[in-house]
């Protein structure tokens, strides 16, 4: 857990917020302010199943973990088929910044309830820097051509 200091006012009353290593002290002059700032590292899962019940999983997720997603209704077109799905988003949220680490591994922790909760046999995970596909064992020895 990241220990975020609290906001503060400096000498001519302007609220300040945190900083730390991932975010500063940022204030607008004009009575506006910008609350938070931290480096972006947008993720999304993407994954097939049920809307609602992705939506429930993600809830039971996000006050388990304190996090917030988002979650868009998509549909998935491929080679012999198409059905419904979602994408999960998660980003660098400035008022509670995490390290990118940090948002990659909720994210995978997520998709991995997904799949599990949604009957599915596989998720993508997409980053800035990487994106991974996890799944049941079973589908790698199959594209292997492992048959056991």
């Amino acid at each position: 857990m990241i220990n975020i200091p609290p906001s503060r006012v400096d000498h001519t009353g302007v609220r300040m917020f945190w900083s730390d290593q991932i975010g500063k002290h940022v204030a607008i002059p004009g009575g506006l302010e910008r609350l938070g700032e931290c480096p972006s590292y947008p993720v999304s899962v993407f994954v097939a199943g049920d809307q609602a019940e992705a939506t429930r999983i993600c809830q039971a997720f996000c006050d388990q973990v304190g996090l917030c997603v988002t979650v868009t209704p998509t549909e998935y077109i491929y080679t012999g088929g198409q059905e419904a799905g979602l994408i999960v988003g998660l980003i660098n949220y400035p008022r509670f910044p995490s390290l990118p680490i940090e948002i990659f591994a909720k994210a995978e922790e997520l998709a991995h309830r997904l799949v599990e909760g949604l009957g599915q046999r596989g998720a993508t995970i997409q980053a800035p820097d990487k994106t991974i596909w996890i799944g049941l064992a079973e589908i790698t020895r199959l594209n292997a051509g492992d048959a056991s």
